[in-house]
């Protein structure tokens, strides 16, 4: 039953791929945001890039990655951040 599922998947998973090599430039929505900019503007705090810290939790965040999908300029952005495990601070 599990190889028959694993194929499954493998069929699936070959299936997509062969729909995405299709795909033509005007087949894909480029800034999927656009139309909504007007009712949920970009607030100054999304510019905030560093970690963002939750209990124990520490994760990095980096909203200039993801510009363009806003309708912003991207430009290359910097290394992202990775904060150190907390287990390597003992």
């Amino acid at each position: 039953m599990r190889q028959l599922a694993s194929q499954a998947t493998t069929d699936r998973l070959q299936s997509v791929r062969e729909r995405l090599d299709r795909l033509q430039s005007l087949d894909v929505c480029w800034e999927p945001y656009v139309d909504h900019q007007a009712e949920h503007p970009f607030p100054d705090i999304a510019w905030y890039s560093g970690c963002i810290k939750c209990g124990l939790v520490v994760e990095p965040y980096h909203p200039e990655r993801v510009l363009r999908q806003f309708g912003y300029i991207q430009t290359i952005p910097p290394q992202p951040f990775t904060p150190p495990r907390p287990d390597s601070f003992y």
